[in-house]
């Protein structure tokens, strides 16, 4: 064998490993690690379960989705924005899912921020439109200074 087959083989096989283990990392990476919008999405989630007036208005086992759709990619999507602050460079992950229990449906919206273990909620405010329309909040927007910019509301 000459040095430019072994050479040749040796580029194929280090490509070959390359490919393998890029493979391997996004795979890992999109089993074992979660989005920052699912985070959101679950943990609002839970946190809507937990509360009697969302539970009252809409029945028990509420289950919670992206969009009205039929189709199901359309309904595991979860809209969402991230919105980071120039000055601290902390990102905060707003989302609105769509919520559905044994008496009514709803509409969640929700800006959580990962970084604060202690309140990750800025708000959490749950509209019902099944079976009366009416607004819950269940978390107060914060009273801080906006990420925005000065002058902008926290809720839509």
């Amino acid at each position: 064998m000459t040095k430019a087959e072994t050479a040749g083989y040796s580029v194929v096989i280090v490509l070959g490993l390359g490919l393998a283990a890029s493979a391997l990392f996004f795979a890992s990476k999109e089993l074992f690690m979660s989005p920052k919008e699912y985070v959101a999405f679950n943990a609002a989630l839970k946190q809507i379960e937990l509360d009697p007036r969302v539970t009252s208005a809409l029945g028990e086992s509420i289950t919670g989705y992206g969009s009205e759709s039929r189709n199901r990619s359309q309904r595991q999507r979860i809209p969402h924005t991230i919105v980071r602050d120039p000055a601290s460079g902390r990102e905060v992950v707003r989302v609105q899912f769509h919520a559905r229990g044994a008496r009514g449906n709803a509409t969640v919206h929700a800006e959580y921020d990962p970084s604060n273990a202690e309140e990750p909620f800025g708000y959490l405010i749950v509209d019902v439109e099944r079976p009366r329309s009416m607004r819950l909040v269940v978390k107060e927007p914060r009273q801080r200074r906006s990420i925005m910019g000065p002058g902008t509301s926290l809720v839509g």
